[in-house]
């Protein structure tokens, strides 16, 4: 969750090296301002704040992009599960029934 003065998008531009694309949606639940920055106008601005800001908002994003990646792969697993069940479930659904595979599913 944000708060005022929070940004977003850094994990997307800053660490994402193989710029693999946007990893989240934002959603705000109240009167909101939101400003934009290009991925080429940030990094101009960065570079003339090498070690401060720049490296801060690097590390912010590499740790963020850790994170999202890290939740994207459990989700992922968690599908992988569900999968393995329902097909389970429906082979045995199968066999109970005493049909074939595509006499079941008319």
């Amino acid at each position: 969750m944000y708060v005022e003065g929070s940004y977003f998008g850094d994990s997307d531009v800053l660490a994402d090296k193989y710029n693999e694309g946007r990893d989240g949606t934002a959603v705000v639940d109240s009167e909101s301002v939101i400003y934009i920055i290009t991925r080429v106008d940030l990094l101009k601005v960065l570079r003339n704040f090498k070690t401060t800001y720049s490296k801060e908002m690097h590390t912010i994003a590499k740790e963020r992009f850790l994170h999202h990646r890290a939740a994207i792969d459990e989700l992922k697993l968690q599908n992988q599960h569900i999968k393995k069940k329902l097909i389970k479930n429906y082979k045995f659904m199968i066999q109970q029934s005493g049909l074939k595979g595509k006499e079941f599913d008319r």
